[in-house]
């Protein structure tokens, strides 16, 4: 009964260790992902496909820092399973703590480096409720489109958004949207495409 109990003590503690040490590295590792320091404006929206990789070695290392523990202090056929268990269990309370229901602010059409029509629809995701939306064409200057809201699932879509003028075939051009918050903007990446 002595060595279950220990044994049990044991795994608490290491799956403790683990999810705070998950926490912490995957917190510091999107910290120098983004190269945001404390006080730093809010330019980009996150990035959760990097997030996603950051929680996910940071749980791969929470398991080798369990398993170190585990050597010395749980019986060697539970290793694995212990391991593999907290570490599902970590991806889980990360998962929820970590993911917004939102994804990345981005612009999802027209795609990078396409050919486009002169007057043509931008469409995104990753819009926060009671935001606002508009999108900017780029060419021989910084030209301002119109305006929209996301509806419920972050999706959105501003028509008409023009590409320079109709007799400009070739032209190239950068496309990217500003959402604006009441915590600040957010700047989507930059899509380059060329008039058709």
């Amino acid at each position: 009964m002595a060595i279950k109990r220990s044994t049990i003590i044991i795994s608490l503690v290491g799956f403790i260790t683990t999810l705070g040490g998950s926490i912490v590295s995957g917190v510091l590792a999107n910290l120098v992902t983004y190269g945001f320091m404390l006080g730093m404006p809010k330019i980009f929206a996150p990035d959760y496909k990097a997030i996603l990789i950051g929680v996910t070695i940071a749980i791969i290392m929470g398991m080798a820092v369990y398993l170190a523990i585990a050597i010395k202090f749980i019986p060697e056929k539970y290793h694995v399973t212990s391991a593999l268990t907290s570490g599902i269990l970590i991806g889980i309370i990360i998962g929820i703590l970590v993911f917004p229901p939102f994804p990345l602010f981005e612009i999802t059409s027209p795609h990078d480096n396409s050919a486009v029509d002169h007057i043509i629809s931008v469409r995104g995701r990753g819009g926060i409720p009671n935001s606002g939306i508009q999108v900017f064409v780029i060419t021989d200057s910084i030209y301002p489109q119109s305006t929209t809201k996301p509806d419920a699932t972050g999706k959105w879509s501003v028509y008409p958004v023009y590409i320079g003028n109709s007799y400009q075939q070739g032209l190239e051009a950068e496309i990217y949207a500003v959402m604006t918050t009441s915590e600040g903007d957010y700047i989507s990446k930059y899509i380059k495409v060329k008039r058709k």
